[in-house]
């Protein structure tokens, strides 16, 4: 969902990442290890499309 959403921004849909980053990182669902996971593919994403 992450790789795909980094994919829909480079496409021009302005905000996928943010609108899905903000419920994959909601510390009342997911714990802080999840969290730093979802951050470290995020970048990882980001990475590979720059």
């Amino acid at each position: 969902m992450i790789a795909s959403a980094v994919a829909d921004e480079q496409a021009g849909i302005t905000g996928a990442v943010n609108k899905l980053v903000i419920w994959l990182v909601d510390p009342a669902r997911f714990p802080a290890i999840w969290i730093k996971a979802v951050e470290a593919t995020l970048a990882h994403a980001r990475r590979q499309v720059h």
